[in-house]
């Protein structure tokens, strides 16, 4: 019995050690554990703040303001281009055309998806008037005159429109449609018959307006525009109630801002 008490106290003392040992290093094991879940959560936060910082700035890239440089060709065409004048003692038929209209400009997009464009373009074209003798003398051929002059106008449109996918794409397709307003700012003469007085700045009405509907393609920093101008004003000032129609065509590049 003696003999036994002893051996039954050491292997309590050892028990407790191991007790004591293994619940220190379960607490060991709890703090890392404790230090592994705390450093988890400052990446999980650190990344969810990440993330909600960059938010608005994604938002904010879907407005694309841009300056447009552009270039580009039109065909011009009145909506009564013929007339029967008297002159000299005479009647003539007159018959109006238009050369290829060449125009310059730019333009200014402000908004997303949907955005206005304000803009400026300058344009200039030939206008051929040919005169013929409606009743020439029998056996003589019928007297034609031919009068020319170029006009140089200042084109103000203002359109609004709506792009087809989101504004911050590399590829893009817009529709617009807007309200042109056109300045007739230089007359001069190329040809002259001397049959008629010669078209003068004065003849054209201060303003001429017109409707502007059309399409563009946008591939990276260039663009392709097409469109169709329909005349709600007379071109000329005074009886001729001529209107002008156009169909065009731009290209050029763009440059965000």
């Amino acid at each position: 019995m003696k003999i036994i008490l002893p051996i039954l106290i050491g292997c309590t003392i050892v028990s407790c050690r191991s007790n004591a040992q293994n619940g220190l290093q379960s607490t060991s094991n709890l703090n890392e554990i404790n230090s592994y879940l705390a450093k988890t959560n400052a990446l999980k936060n650190n990344s969810v703040s990440f993330f909600e910082d960059e938010k608005p700035e994604k938002s904010s890239s879907k407005k694309q303001n841009d300056i447009r440089l552009h270039f580009g060709i039109g065909i011009l065409a009145l909506s009564n281009d013929s007339a029967v004048i008297f002159a000299k003692g005479e009647n003539f038929n007159a018959k109006t055309k238009a050369s290829v209209l060449f125009q310059a400009g730019l333009a200014a997009t402000f908004g997303g998806r949907f955005f206005i464009q304000p803009g400026f373009t300058s344009q200039a074209v030939n206008i051929q008037k040919t005169f013929i003798e409606t009743t020439p003398v029998v056996g003589t051929t019928a007297k034609e005159y031919l009068d020319e002059v170029t006009l140089k106008m200042i084109t103000v449109p203002l359109k609004v429109g709506f792009k087809l996918r989101e504004a911050d794409k590399k590829i893009n397709l817009r529709i617009f449609g807007g309200i042109d307003g056109q300045f007739v700012t230089n007359v001069s003469e190329k040809k002259t018959s001397g049959l008629v007085t010669p078209l003068k700045k004065s003849d054209f009405n201060s303003m001429i307006t017109y409707a502007d509907l059309g399409m563009g393609v946008d591939v990276f920093f260039l663009f392709v525009d097409a469109g169709y101008r329909i005349g709600l004003a007379p071109v000329m000032s005074g009886s001729n109630s001529s209107k002008a129609n156009m169909f065009y065509s731009n290209m050029g590049v763009k440059i965000r801002f």
